[in-house]
């Protein structure tokens, strides 16, 4: 009769190790959440989930920003030339989006009401190209992490490719 306790016993102590088990496994599963984006390739995400990406093809890519699932088609430079595709790069946390066009560096800035408009983003005396590889909100404006030098003939709209590279930091104001 004594066996049969330690038994019952034992067998108690083992399934409520296995419940605690599978309870401890259930509350430390992550969750997950699948959103659509649409057509087209995502390129940089902030931690607001500010989506920058691109629709069609590497020989003209159109950049658009997606904020609170809306997507939004960046406009493009109209001056000196009208601009027909740009590549995105990055988004900041404040929404300002950074990119190229075929190694011409651009940003993107949202006003009040989240409407965007593009800038030139101006190189350093001498220096032909520029890729911008980071942003940041600051209070006094957006700075750009770029990587400046001079485009190789293998430059296309979508990647960049130089000869010789520097560092630069651009503060927009």
């Amino acid at each position: 009769m004594r066996a049969s306790r330690t038994g019952w016993w034992i067998c108690a102590v083992l399934l409520l190790l296995v419940a605690m088990r599978a309870a401890a496994a259930l509350a430390g599963a992550p969750a997950y959440h699948v959103v659509e984006l649409g057509a087209g390739s995502p390129i940089d995400v902030n931690s607001n989930g500010a989506v920058v990406g691109i629709d069609g093809t590497s020989a003209g890519p159109q950049p658009w920003i997606i904020v609170n699932g809306k997507r939004t088609y960046l406009p493009l430079p109209t001056a000196p030339v009208k601009q027909t595709y740009a590549m995105v790069t990055r988004v900041s946390e404040g929404g300002v989006v950074v990119g190229h066009i075929s190694a011409k560096p651009v940003m993107w800035r949202p006003d009040a009401s989240g409407v965007y408009r593009v800038d030139w983003i101006p190189l350093p005396e001498g220096i032909t190209g520029a890729l911008p590889t980071g942003v940041r909100d600051t209070t006094a404006g957006p700075q750009v992490l770029l990587n400046v030098g001079y485009p190789t003939f293998l430059t296309s709209p979508t990647a960049v490719y130089f000869s010789s590279t520097e560092p630069y930091l651009y503060e927009a104001g």
